[in-house]
Order: C-alpha cells, then sequence, then structure tokens
C-alpha cells in the first residue's frame, strides 16, 4: 500500500518507531514520529560486533588460540580490544541518534540470554550452560553480577561518548530484565559511576517492563526511572497467570481480559504520571488492533511505539480517537 508522508495526520500523544540499527534508521529516516521508541542493543551486538565483550576484555589471557586469532583478525587495528566494542557500538548508536535528532532516542542495554550470548565469538569460554533450576543470567542480573559488570561498563562508555563526545544529547538508555527495586538502585548508580547522571544534559533513563512486578509495583520502580515501557503482547500473559493482582479478583469485570486490561493499564498510567514518569506501551500487537490503539488514547498514556510500517495505521487511528474525545 502507497502512504504520502504529508497524509500522516499530527497527534497529541506521541508515536515512535521501533529500529533495529543504522541502516534502518536512514531508511525509515523520513517516517513522521516522535523518535525512536527502542534500539535494541542487542541486534547491534550480534551484527556489528559480534564478539564476547569479556573475551574482548580479556584478550591478553585467552588460552584458546583459535578463537584469539579469530579476534585478532576482526579487531586487528586496536591494540586494547574494547576499544573496538566501545568504537563499533558507538558508531552505530551515533548514526540512529543523527538520523532523529533532537527527537529522543531510546536503547535498550543488551538483553541476551546466556545461549545467544554462548553464540558470539569467544562466548563459549565466558557463558556457562544453565541447567533448569538456576536463574537466568539476564539483563540487569548480568549486568551486576561480578564477572560482568565491566562488560556493562563498555555499553555505558559507548552511549557516553554518543552524548557527550558526539553531541547527541537526545541519546537514552533503557535497562531490561529488572525484577526488583534493589536491582533498580544498583544498576541506577553503576550507570552513574560511568559518567551518565539522569537529569545531566537531558538524560533518562528508562525501564523496560520484563516481569509482572514491575507492573505491580508501578510506582515504586516510576519513582527511580524517567519512564516504563511495556510490551503490549506481555500484560494478557501475567494476567492469565495471576501474577498481577486485580482488586475483586472474583468479579466479572476481572475475569474479563478486557476490563482487567484497561484497569492495569490505567493503574500504570496514573502511578507513573504521579511520579512525573512516562509510560509508553509498544509492540507488534499495536500494528493490527485499533481498538487498543483507541484504548490507550482514552486513558491517556504518553507514547505508542511501533515498528516503521506500522506508523500510517497506528497514527490514523490515534487521530480519530483523539477527534471522538474532543
Amino acid at each position: 500500500e502507497l502512504v504520502h508522508l504529508d497524509d500522516i495526520p499530527y497527534t497529541a500523544m506521541k508515536v515512535m518507531v521501533n529500529i533495529a540499527g543504522a541502516a534502518a534508521a536512514f531508511q525509515w529516516w523520513r517516517l513522521p514520529c516522535s523518535g525512536v521508541g527502542l534500539v535494541r542493543m542487542d541486534y547491534i551486538l550480534a551484527q556489528r560486533i559480534r564478539i564476547h565483550p569479556v573475551a574482548l576484555l580479556e584478550f591478553k589471557s585467552l588460552s584458546n588460540t583459535r578463537v584469539k586469532y579469530q579476534i585478532d583478525a576482526l579487531t586487528e587495528s586496536y591494540e586494547d580490544k574494547s576499544e573496538y566494542f566501545i568504537d563499533r557500538l558507538s558508531a552505530s548508536l551515533g548514526k540512529i541518534a543523527a538520523s532523529r535528532y533532537p527527537d529522543p532516542v531510546i536503547v535498550r542495554a543488551t538483553n541476551l540470554n546466556s545461549e545467544e550470548f554462548r553464540g558470539l565469538l569467544g562466548g563459549e569460554l565466558f557463558e556457562k550452560r544453565l541447567n533448569g533450576q538456576k536463574k537466568e543470567l539476564r539483563g540487569v542480573h548480568r549486568f551486576l553480577h561480578p564477572d560482568y559488570k565491566a562488560a556493562f561498563a563498555l555499553e555505558c562508555e559507548a552511549l557516553r561518548r554518543v552524548r557527550q563526545e558526539m553531541g547527541f544529547n537526545n541519546i537514552h538508555f533503557m535497562i531490561p530484565h529488572n525484577e526488583e527495586l534493589s536491582e533498580a538502585e544498583a544498576i541506577i548508580a553503576r550507570i552513574e559511576e560511568s559518567g551518565l547522571r539522569r537529569g545531566e544534559g537531558g538524560f533518562c533513563i528508562y525501564l523496560c517492563c520484563d516481569f509482572p512486578s514491575n507492573v505491580a509495583y508501578t510506582a515504586d520502580f516510576a519513582n527511580l526511572y524517567d519512564g516504563l515501557s511495556l510490551d503490549i503482547r506481555k500484560l494478557p500473559r501475567w494476567l492469565d497467570s495471576g501474577q498481577i493482582p486485580l482488586e475483586g479478583g472474583d468479579s466479572k469485570a476481572a475475569q474479563d481480559q478486557n476490563n482487567s486490561m484497561r484497569k492495569v493499564l490505567e493503574g500504570v498510567n496514573e502511578a507513573c504520571h504521579a511520579q512525573d514518569s512516562t509510560f509508553t506501551v509498544r509492540g507488534r500487537l499495536l500494528a493490527g488492533a485499533s481498538e487498543l490503539v483507541s484504548l490507550l488514547v482514552d486513558i491517556g498514556v504518553d507514547a505508542i511505539s511501533v515498528n516503521p510500517e506500522a506508523i500510517p495505521n497506528a497514527t490514523g487511528w490515534i487521530a480519530k480517537a483523539e477527534e471522538g474525545k474532543k
């Protein structure tokens, strides 16, 4: 379907775009939107860097000659192999930030699981295979782990360079897989130690809602983060499993998923705004769900974030819903 960009209407609700990497950012830079709601650092790590960050940090002490040779071949111009990671990551992020400047670009820190990290060059040397009872080393759990904290510092340094050396202060951080409030406090402190401080130059740190606890205790998390971002596909699963408590759990309204979703979304939105935090809803589900998009307008969420091809329809649905509220 051919869409003329001039026909995409203006909306009061922000409509943001999800972008995989720099190539996609320049492919879609003309698309009218309010910035980038999700850049997955995972994609850049897998496609552009391709080497396990700890293998770069510990390159000189690697005993596996095959892996060492392969890493050296990819990073031959770098005496300090960690600079290869920082340069590649900051270059990709800088291009994405430039494509949307001065609109915000929100980058989610790495969220690969252990098996995916094993797939990177050198990953088998540092990633232990998990048994069914061991807690997944992912997101914040990984960033705070003694064996990985130096690798997370590389991600922070890349982001710092984009903001403070390249001058793209429209780029911000999103933290994934954060289940506990104590972890939130610890990871924000770790980020600030790297030279990225909330509020300094408008810098924001957002939470990617990967756990029911993020929704159940929204007010507490919103007090620590500048905003919460929820993949709407997760909410029905959490409700069906009873992982999110609802008042009147035995009532007919609480049994109805649509009413339950509305109740939860309203609660999260109100709790975020009470803490001067923002609430963004994202996910592929929004691409074909006009009624859900209208519901989000009615609730008053700050933004939605969708894939580029979904922008025209989603924006049209929002404009229609906003017109109906007048």
